[in-house]
């Protein structure tokens, strides 16, 4: 359920109209902030009900963590996936100044601030399903900012996708993102006490420092 939400966002509604109009209609900017909210609401953060231990130890001896994973990390693609961020630039580019468009650039703070909304803490504290999310989030990005080489006789909608990626303002204002991310890590891990979460946010500048600049993977 939570992809068909995750759809929303840079999603359009189509009517077959025999040439007598539109077909398609980006939907519109309150849709598709409501859809990020409830998503921020269900998706981000587990729902207690799914963590019952006196259900789940009936019925299994582990899986809750890695199925939590799953779901996330399919959230998480599909929301920074290149064709998502290359449609919200395009629609964002035909509304023009003031349309009904639901920016790329507020889409990207939005999943931002809702994904690692621990940071703000004073104390900050980070579960394991919390953490993992956060991974997920920065893979995602990395797909986004380094997209792989399309494979030797890839078809051409795959070659052209992975040059729209790495074309796109989305790029640009995805490193900035995580210019920002990386400096609210940094300051998170010397406020928090839970020793955890300080190695958690320690990775993640570093897993930054990665991103952004790939080389320094080849030198280590």
């Amino acid at each position: 359920y939570n992809g068909h939400v995750a759809a929303m966002i840079a999603g359009a509604e189509t009517w077959e109209r025999y040439g007598t109009g539109p077909r398609f209609e980006p939907l519109s900017e309150a849709k598709q902030r409501e859809a990020m909210r409830y998503l921020e609401e269900h998706a981000f953060h587990v729902p207690v009900m799914f963590l019952d231990s006196e259900i789940l130890r009936r019925i299994e001896q582990e899986g809750v963590v890695d199925r939590v994973r799953a779901a996330q990390v399919s959230v998480m693609s599909s929301l920074l996936s290149p064709r998502r961020l290359s449609r919200l630039v395009e629609y964002e580019a035909l509304a023009g100044p003031g349309g009904d468009a639901y920016t790329v650039a507020e889409f990207l703070a939005e999943l931002r601030r809702g994904a690692w909304t621990e940071l703000a803490a004073r104390n900050p504290r980070i579960d394991v399903f919390r953490r993992t999310l956060q991974r997920a989030y920065l893979e995602a990005a990395e797909r986004a900012i380094n997209p792989p080489e399309p494979p030797s006789g890839a078809p051409a909608p795959v070659r052209q996708a992975a040059v729209a990626a790495r074309f796109s303002d989305a790029r640009a204002l995805l490193r900035g993102e995580l210019g920002e991310l990386q400096r609210q890590a940094q300051t998170a891990a010397s406020r928090t006490g839970d020793a955890m979460t300080r190695l958690h946010l320690r990775d993640v500048v570093r897993e930054i420092d990665r991103i952004l600049d790939p080389t320094l993977a080849a030198r280590d």
